[in-house]
């Protein structure tokens, strides 16, 4: 398998996790979400998107 595919893949997956368990914790009236999370998100989105934009680029 290409490694931009694995690398998307992982990404998904680690972004779904990450969803849920902010959807959880915001189920409890936990509203906070710290910079760092941001930050992991948002990087894992531009990971995500490279990944596939480069996969079907080339």
């Amino acid at each position: 398998m290409n490694l931009m595919i694995v690398l998307a893949v992982i990404a998904i997956i680690i972004l779904a996790a990450q969803y849920f368990s902010q959807l959880r914790k915001n189920r409890n009236g936990n509203n906070f979400v710290s910079g760092g999370r941001v930050f992991f998100n948002w990087t894992l989105v531009a990971v995500l998107v490279i990944c596939v934009g480069g996969d079907s680029f080339w």
